[in-house]
């Protein structure tokens, strides 16, 4: 398998066009940071930790908050907090925030059914 570059600014992003559907890029950083492209050339920021986690669709999300929401996420996941809990509390609170700030029972407490992960969203 060969090297693959990493889209490491908003403009990389907005310029990649992605060789075949459904590519997946790494965001940098190594923080579990990817973004994908559907074949309508959509394309939508994920966080991997095990499985993909679906955080939002590129332009509305930026690069700079995906990033910030990554690492949300990776402190929440050192913590011990499962990958589902995170992305479920990311998806009802009112900000990145108050996620940072839950302790890991808030978090667990988040309904499983805001979760969307690479899997699930396929079928789109």
């Amino acid at each position: 398998m060969g090297y693959t570059m990493a889209l490491n600014t908003d403009l990389a992003i907005k310029n990649w066009k992605p060789s075949k559907p459904r590519e997946v890029k790494p965001c940098g950083h190594r923080d579990g940071l990817y973004i994908r492209a559907n074949a309508s050339g959509e394309k939508t920021f994920y966080w991997r930790k095990g499985s993909f986690y679906r955080l939002g669709d590129y332009p509305s999300l930026t690069l700079s908050k995906a990033r910030a929401m990554a690492a949300v996420c990776n402190e929440q996941a050192k913590l011990g907090v499962e990958p589902e809990a995170i992305i479920a509390a990311l998806r009802g609170a009112g900000s990145l925030t108050d996620v940072a700030s839950m302790d890991a029972d808030a978090i667990a407490a988040a309904p499983r059914s805001l979760v969307r992960s690479k899997a699930s969203s396929e079928g789109k």
